[in-house]
């Protein structure tokens, strides 16, 4: 936001992906608290988290993420200066219970929005 100080209308719609940083990544949670309960201020939040963590209380929806022991990863450590590397993680267990990957949950998500949607962001690909 730019140019001013606070929004002239309410939230409509967050989207928080396994970072539970609705209610712990800033310095007045208070007032995040109070905006996030109230429906004038916040109307809908869909949340994907692996844990039920402070910021998937508020959620209204709130749809499972795979565990990285249940995915390919790539875990990399950029800061390591000219030391750097990226390993390739593989599954050490299959899913569990209705846990879906992220690309699968967001190609649905698409779909629903419409073909044209889901041609954009699929680029007709689907997951291995």
């Amino acid at each position: 936001m730019r140019g001013k100080d606070k929004l002239d209308v309410p939230i409509k719609f967050l989207w928080c992906y396994a970072s539970n940083t609705l209610i712990n990544q800033h310095g007045d949670i208070a007032h995040t608290h109070e905006v996030l309960q109230d429906d004038s201020k916040c109307e809908m939040i869909v949340g994907i988290e692996h844990f039920m963590t402070a910021s998937a209380k508020y959620c209204d929806i709130l749809l499972p993420d795979l565990m990285p022991t249940e995915q390919e990863d790539l875990i990399s450590h950029e800061s390591a200066g000219n030391m750097g590397y990226v390993i390739l993680g593989q599954p050490a267990t299959s899913p569990k219970f209705e846990r879906k990957p992220i690309y699968w949950t967001l190609s649905e998500v698409a779909k629903r929005l419409g073909p044209d949607v889901y041609q954009t962001f699929t680029e007709g690909r689907h997951a291995a």
